[in-house]
């Protein structure tokens, strides 16, 4: 897990920007994992989960790590009305995704392309469902904002079985997007968002 964690941790702020995205929105934080381990990453992260217990759970994950409300909060909410709670401003917001093996659903990735963050981390344990909604996110099937994939890269943390956990790394396409490629040995789209 640390190496998970850390590989996290070094790509959720884009390279040449990376003072500038100071905010962080976990969705579907659980426990609160993504949301404590970047916090001090950030200078005020939110997680967002649809079950009170896992909050509650978050929340004191949190104080035993030393991060108060002024560093980080999080949320009882449907991941389908997130960013309209969230006052960040979305130039300085990065976003980490872990859903459901189900994925993302339609509203939710609309919703997303609309508030339009400067940087997405989406990972998942389905490789199919992360393959349809980060299609969804690079092709602009949504009304609001486009992204590049910098990366994505596979964890094995269940060895011997179909199993995989996949890290995808996505930055926002910009009018000045120069298609800057992702450090080697990853998997990267090499190109401009145009």
């Amino acid at each position: 897990m640390p190496v998970f964690t850390a590989y996290v941790a070094e790509r959720i702020r884009p390279p040449a920007a990376a003072a500038a995205v100071d905010h962080l929105i976990d969705a579907y934080s659980g426990s609160g994992l993504f949301t404590v381990a970047l916090a001090p990453l950030f200078r005020h992260s939110t997680g967002v989960d649809v079950s009170a217990a896992s909050i509650a759970s978050a929340g004191r994950n949190a104080a035993l790590n030393g991060l108060g409300e002024d560093r980080c909060v999080f949320l009882a909410a449907d991941a389908a009305r997130l960013f309209a709670s969230v006052a960040y401003p979305p130039d300085r917001t990065a976003v980490v995704l872990d859903p459901p093996r189900k994925g993302c659903d339609a509203a939710f990735l609309a919703q997303l392309a609309a508030f339009a963050p400067r940087r997405l981390l989406y990972v998942s344990c389905n490789v199919h469902t992360q393959a349809r909604d980060v299609g969804a996110l690079v092709r602009g099937d949504h009304p609001g904002a486009r992204y590049r994939l910098e990366s994505i890269v596979g964890f094995d943390f269940f060895p011997q079985t179909g199993h995989v956990e996949a890290v995808a790394v996505l930055d926002r396409c910009d009018d000045d997007d120069d298609g800057a490629e992702a450090p080697s040995g990853e998997r990267h789209s090499g190109g401009t968002c145009a």
